[in-house]
C-alpha cells in the first residue's frame, strides 16, 4: 500500500483510506516523498496512460508523463512483464 500524499507531506492523512492506493514496492520506493500527480482512485489510469505494443507505457497527459517518470514505469523488468502478459 502506498500513500497518495506521502506521510512526510501530510502526516494527518497517513491512516485515511482515501489516501491509500495499491503499489508495488519498487514504484513506491521510486517516487520517494513526491506526491502522485493525480489520485488513481479518483481518475482512471487510462485517462493518463497507454501501453504500446512494445510494452512501454506512454503518457497521454502531463500528469501521465509525470507518473511514468516518478515511478519509473518503463524499467526493463516491467516492460518485459507487460510483453509477456498483455
Amino acid at each position: 500500500v502506498d500513500h497518495v500524499l506521502p506521510i512526510s507531506i501530510a502526516p494527518s492523512a497517513a491512516r485515511l483510506y482515501e489516501n491509500m492506493v495499491y503499489a508495488c514496492a519498487l514504484c513506491n520506493a521510486s517516487r520517494k516523498n513526491q506526491k502522485l500527480p493525480f489520485h488513481p482512485g479518483e481518475q482512471s489510469l487510462a485517462e493518463h496512460l497507454a501501453v504500446t505494443d512494445n510494452g512501454w507505457v506512454t503518457g497521454l497527459t502531463t500528469a501521465g508523463n509525470d507518473l511514468i517518470d516518478r515511478c519509473h514505469l518503463n524499467r526493463p523488468r516491467l516492460v518485459e512483464f507487460r510483453l509477456q502478459t498483455v
